[in-house]
């Protein structure tokens, strides 16, 4: 799946959908110097990654912080390391440990110069909730300037939830994703018998925004049928496009903690007045309580839903964007230009 990276300092206004559902659209911006931690255990195989930084207080970007030990400690004694595989991303070894609902976790962290961070142990929550999706496709008016309107062909994607128990008070946030295939067909190749070699891009949707859910407050056990986001009608749907929804079952500390965050972008006066750090972390140094640490590490439940789109389930076709004859994009050439692509097929391509 995509990652979840946490920005800090300040924040654009949110974008409310139906509920007790929101969307959190978070901006970087020039701040103090802060150790950032953001990152999770899962109880999945993938999507366990810690990401260290340091704020600048020269040019507002985030500084790596690299060589650190961060290892996860579960209730019964059992530990596992989080391992470097990029600068300032740490990735779980799963060796000898996995996140098991009903079990309770806590991240450590040294970092060079000997100091040592650790989160407030939290309980992984059962996952309490089914997604079901679709898509309409068509043409749609969209606004341009002077009044006027100009038609597009879009993909719009829904979802529906459907909640397990709701007796029970839980905690959910979705996120969006797309992977879509694109055909690379290199300048040299002139014959029509050879097959396209595929690059998979993976984007993130609507940005860093996530949708959050409080099961204490909405009890029905379905909320219905509602649009997530729309998709121009582009390269992405040449061939298989993938919608995917990764719902996470938070803890009600990580709920807290997101759902102060969209406080923040929704004070009263100028987004100025109260960056990030009002934010209380589940991050503290085990020898200085004062120093004050932005970002959070999770706890969740996590599960992923599906939903493929072929070039024939749209009314429309799309052009390939790599034809045999005619002028071609480096792109086409070579597919590793596009952002986001990668060579290796994911588990979940079919075909």
């Amino acid at each position: 799946m995509s990652r979840l990276k946490l920005v800090i300092s300040l924040l654009l206004p949110v974008l409310l959908v139906q509920g007790c559902s929101e969307v959190v659209n978070l901006k970087t911006e020039l701040g103090p110097s802060q150790l950032l931690v953001f990152g999770r255990i899962t109880d999945g195989l993938e999507g366990n990654i810690i990401q260290l930084s340091r704020t600048s207080t020269f040019n507002g970007e985030q500084e790596p912080v690299t060589g650190a030990v961060v290892k996860v400690v579960a209730e019964d004694g059992n530990t596992e390391h989080y391992l470097e595989v990029e600068s300032g991303e740490y990735e779980l070894a799963n060796e000898s440990l996995t996140g098991q609902p009903g079990m309770s976790y806590y991240l450590e962290i040294d970092v060079p110069g000997g100091k040592t961070y650790r989160s407030t142990p939290e309980i992984m929550p059962e996952n309490n909730t089914v997604d079901i999706l679709d898509f309409e496709a068509g043409p749609i008016r969209i606004p341009i300037e002077n009044n006027a309107e100009i038609s597009r062909n879009m993909v719009s994607l829904f979802m529906r939830s459907e909640f397990l128990d709701v007796d029970q008070d839980f905690y959910i946030r979705w996120n969006l994703i797309e992977t879509y295939l694109f055909p690379e067909r290199p300048k040299m190749v002139n014959s029509p018998d050879y097959p396209p070699q595929w690059c998979y891009i993976t984007n993130d949707l609507e940005g860093q925004s996530v949708f959050l859910h409080d099961g204490r407050v909405l009890k029905n056990p379905v909320i219905s049928r509602r649009l997530m986001t729309r998709r121009l009608a582009d390269n992405a749907f040449v061939s298989s496009y993938y919608f995917q929804v990764v719902r996470s079952s938070l803890t009600k500390g990580a709920y807290r903690y997101w759902d102060e965050v969209n406080q923040v972008a929704n004070a009263q006066g100028s987004i100025f007045d109260r960056p990030l750090a009002a934010v209380q972390s589940n991050i503290y140094n085990i020898d200085d309580p004062d120093e004050e640490i932005l970002g959070y590490f999770e706890v969740s439940n996590v599960d992923t839903t599906r939903l493929l789109i072929r070039e024939n389930d749209t009314p429309f076709s799309i052009s390939t964007p790599c034809p045999l004859f005619g002028p071609i994009s480096d792109e086409c050439d070579n597919c590793l230009l596009l952002d986001n692509s990668a060579k290796v097929k994911p588990y979940f391509v079919t075909g």
